[in-house]
């Protein structure tokens, strides 16, 4: 990992679910951006606009800035855990991550992923494959 982390400039990372500074819990993700950035690197979180423990929107992206570039994107949320429209909004997810992907200026160095969501991960691979 460190001789990948010293080749690595910009990191991307990925995680749909994540909390961000102010919401409760904190994961590895945040940690992970915090970290990173502290030590040199060019981070960029890209999570969903639609907080899922709470099941309510995000405002704009530069309220939870902690040093490091977060990308809110859109989803159309859900009420309930096990719903159709759950399944809906992750399609959303996806479809949207996706077109961020292929808007990028750069090319991350490294890309690190949550799992779930499997489409997620999937879009990431047809990406790093890519590029």
């Amino acid at each position: 990992m460190e001789k990948i982390l010293n080749s690595s400039k910009n990191i991307l990372l990925v995680c749909p679910f994540v909390s961000l500074k102010g919401e409760i819990y904190f994961n590895r993700f945040r940690y992970l951006a915090l970290n990173l950035t502290k030590i040199g690197y060019n981070v960029t979180l890209v999570t969903s606009d639609f907080e899922h423990f709470s099941k309510s929107f995000r405002g704009d992206a530069t309220t939870y800035n902690e040093g490091y570039e977060i990308v809110l994107i859109k989803e159309t949320g859900y009420n309930k855990n096990v719903e159709l429209k759950r399944i809906y909004s992750h399609y959303n997810f996806c479809k949207n991550l996706d077109k961020y992907l292929e808007s990028l200026q750069y090319k991350p160095d490294l890309i690190y992923s949550a799992y779930p969501l499997i489409c997620s991960n999937l879009i990431l691979g047809k990406y790093k494959d890519k590029n």
